[in-house]
């Protein structure tokens, strides 16, 4: 800037005009300030700023620029404005001070440091690593980041993704001083999520189910064939468009689950022979009515006599709506077998053939027969609908 020459009153010219004080300022740094423009007057003499440090402008030191450079920081300067000396006018009279402060000396970066210095990820993750700079109260903290090979890994503000296997190194770099700190990142192939343990979690068509990856992550999709039920049964049966469970209490389902493991062995069907006309049902649906219409129609029977007892006494998941099969959900069952974990024996079905036979599913071939309903050979597995 250009300092001017404090140029002696001539009584020869006019009085210098009067110029307001500057209005403050429009930049501040450690070393510098420039003050607004002060309006020149109207008689043909331009303006000029003076500075110092005591508030006496008798001192200061004066200025075409308004702006003052090489300051000192964190210092309180007066700056004042008048108009300038020209060949028809003296100097004016200087305006009051404007009191202004430096800005605090910048305090400068010392180092970096990354809060890993290795990193492994599988191709396709990502990791954000987080920086520290020093001192704590550097004034530029900016950084920059790169990468040693970007077809390994990219790093966008900290954060890597894994790109293909392979070892890249992450430095950052501090904008002040250009410190830096770095991070090896081995990346390896991307994992196969291969999720197990399905299990349902929401029974509304379409019912939910979680399963768990190896690596600790979950995902819900459609409830699906072989998935844990909500009673912990396993899921054999599914049906986009639903049916209905006929008999008391009738509602429409879309799912089937039978119990995990046998609720008896080598039973009855019935210990006397009654013909169950309520037990002839054989759709999808018809098990649970079927059931009820065989208990009802043997009193005397036992648990330890009875197929449909043995089913309904079984509790699995806190439910007590589980029932004895009809001939064509066993069936269902057979077809979902090596979800159910059955390869081979009979099972009983809950629909009759007649009087003195009710129908039975043959697991080690696709086999249904008509057994005599007193015969102690065939199995029980409980199914429940929902």
């Amino acid at each position: 800037m250009q300092v001017t020459t404090e140029a002696a009153y001539n009584p020869g010219k006019a009085n210098g005009a009067s110029v307001s004080a500057p209005g403050g300022t429009s930049s501040i740094t450690a070393n510098s300030i420039t003050v607004n423009a002060v309006a020149a007057p109207g008689n043909g003499q331009t303006v000029e700023y003076g500075i110092n440090t005591t508030n006496n402008a008798a001192s200061a030191s004066w200025h075409d620029s308004r702006t003052f450079t090489g300051l000192t920081a964190g210092t309180t300067y007066y700056i004042f404005a008048r108009s300038k000396a020209n060949d028809t006018h003296n100097a004016g009279t200087p305006s009051a001070g404007l009191q202004v402060a430096t800005g605090a000396a910048p305090v400068a970066v010392t180092g970096v440091t990354l809060n890993k210095t290795t990193l492994s990820l599988a191709a396709g993750d990502h990791e954000t690593l987080q920086e520290t700079v020093a001192p704590a109260n550097a004034t530029n903290k900016a950084v920059t980041w790169s990468t040693s090979n970007a077809s390994v890994t990219t790093v966008n503000n900290g954060t890597v993704t894994a790109v293909s296997v392979g070892t890249a190194t992450i430095t950052v770099t501090t904008v002040d001083g250009s410190k830096t700190a770095s991070c090896t990142v081995t990346v390896t192939a991307a994992h196969v999520h291969a999720y197990v343990g399905w299990t349902v979690i929401s029974v509304t068509y379409p019912a939910q189910s979680t399963g768990t990856c190896d690596c600790g992550e979950t995902s819900t999709r459609d409830t699906q064939i072989g998935d844990t039920g909500p009673a912990s049964g396993i899921i054999f049966y599914v049906s986009a468009s639903g049916f209905t469970v006929t008999g008391a209490g009738s509602f429409s389902a879309h799912y089937l689950e039978a119990a995990p493991a046998n609720q008896a062995s080598s039973i009855k069907w019935s210990n006397t022979g009654v013909d169950v006309t309520g037990a002839t049902g054989e759709a999808i649906g018809t098990g649970k009515a079927n059931t009820a219409a065989i208990i009802a129609a043997h009193s005397g029977d036992t648990a330890a006599n009875n197929a449909a007892k043995a089913a309904v006494a079984y509790t699995g998941g806190g439910k007590s709506d589980w029932f004895l099969p009809s001939k064509d959900e066993i069936n269902a069952m057979y077809n979902a077998k090596s979800h159910l974990g059955i390869s081979s024996g009979g099972f009983w079905s809950s629909s009759q053939d007649n009087e003195l036979s009710a129908w039975a599913q043959a697991f080690q071939v696709n086999t249904q027969i008509p057994a005599p309903k007193n015969s102690a050979d065939a199995n029980v597995r409980a199914v429940r609908a929902f």
